[in-house]
């Protein structure tokens, strides 16, 4: 939408092992007061293995709300992907493998994130692989002693700011770094659920 008020698209790079959710129903509010229909329904599904006849993983909005943000992903979006397979179920999908913050509606808080390997589904013609906006590149999570990577829902150091964790090694898309005000730590914005997250640079590596 905001194209068509002229501003161009971002200009693109490549980034291998990254997908990139485009789909045709992404591009306008068919409904009223943009209300999703059958005609432009953009989420996509994460499976807990690779076949759509696999369980979800757990929705922490309500029963049966086909929109719950905890256990599907928007359009527009890039993930790194590790694996990727043809839907065995025969619904024509391509399922990809991505590191995902997965909410546990059996902790307290129901806000904390593990991240996990999760399935991501994708019909055909919805993605493009490794094509990127400029300045996205995935990026390793490292530890020293090997310990989970502490992920903030913000680019700055408070413990109340902390949305979850990753283990080391896990790998996710980042669009662009930033400098904690009145600090020198410089932050990774990762994609790393339903919300953008971030990581000290301390934290990561880059993927080639």
């Amino acid at each position: 939408m905001i194209h068509e008020q002229g501003v161009p698209y971002p200009k693109t790079s490549v980034q291998l092992n990254t997908v990139t959710l485009v789909p045709k129903t992404g591009m306008k509010p068919y409904g009223a007061n943009g209300t999703e229909t059958a005609a432009n329904f953009n989420f996509f599904y994460l499976y807990s293995g690779p076949s759509t006849a696999s369980s979800k993983i757990p929705n922490m909005d309500a029963p049966g709300d086909i929109t719950g943000e905890t256990s599907n992903i928007e359009s527009e979006i890039s993930y790194a992907y590790t694996k990727k397979v043809k839907d065995p179920a025969g619904t024509g999908d391509t399922l990809y493998e991505i590191w995902y913050g997965v909410q546990d509606p059996t902790t307290t808080p129901t806000n904390d994130a593990h991240a996990e390997q999760v399935w991501l589904a994708v019909p055909k013609g919805d993605a493009v692989e490794n094509v990127v906006p400029v300045g996205t590149q995935n990026v390793s999570l490292t530890s020293t002693d090997k310990s989970p990577i502490l992920v903030y829902g913000r680019p700055t150091s408070g413990p109340t700011d902390v949305i979850g964790d990753a283990p080391a090694g896990s790998v996710f898309s980042s669009g662009y770094t930033v400098t904690e005000d009145g600090a020198t730590t410089v932050w990774y914005e990762i994609n790393y659920n339903h919300r953008q997250a971030w990581v000290q640079a301390s934290n990561v590596k880059l993927v080639p």
